[in-house]
């Protein structure tokens, strides 16, 4: 029998989580695109008239933020975050998703906090209209929202892993969702 076939169908708020993480890996693309194309043009910029177009080094830099995050939760729903399984791959099944529980529990924690820090300082940079200052003045607030956003959504992805997890050491015959 296939794995997938073995698999229960996901629930509505997996799928809704997982829409959510593909909608914000899609904007992230399309925010790498718009690096990718301003930068080309400040070469060419440098090359033809030998001056930078102003503020594409300084736009750069704060989408490169809304890019890293906006794809969080996605690269979670792949399974494509970097792990240690040297230890883990050695336990029983049951204690192997006991520990790996507690690990999630402490990265749900860490990524909550994270997640209220930044949407406070995203709220307060939206609020002032916070800019960076260059060549020209580029706005900061989208890219603190973006992270903020992005952190939410990681944390949601995490959430059904997590409880996954549980189960699995809790019941150790449950179906693993584990990726």
């Amino acid at each position: 029998m296939s794995e997938s076939s073995t698999q229960k169908p996901e629930s509505m708020p997996r799928r809704a989580v997982h829409l959510l993480a593909r909608v914000l890996a899609a904007l992230s693309v399309v925010l790498i695109l718009v690096m990718m194309v301003a930068t080309v043009a400040d070469v060419i910029s440098r090359l033809v008239v030998g001056r930078p177009i102003a503020g594409v080094i300084e736009m750069g830099e704060v989408l490169m933020v809304a890019i890293v995050f906006l794809g969080l939760a996605y690269t979670e729903s792949q399974g494509g975050h970097v792990s240690m399984t040297l230890v883990i791959r050695k336990l029983r099944p049951q204690a192997a998703a006991a520990a790996t529980s507690l690990g999630l529990a402490l990265v749900l924690f860490v990524v909550a906090w994270m997640t209220i820090v930044t949407g406070d300082r995203a709220l307060e940079s939206f609020e002032s209209q916070e800019a960076r200052f260059g060549l020209v003045q580029i706005p900061v607030w989208p890219a603190r929202v973006a992270l903020a956003i992005g952190l939410l959504a990681y944390f949601a992805e995490l959430l059904p892993r997590f409880a996954d997890n549980i189960r699995q050491a809790v019941r150790p015959h449950a179906p693993s969702v584990d990726h």
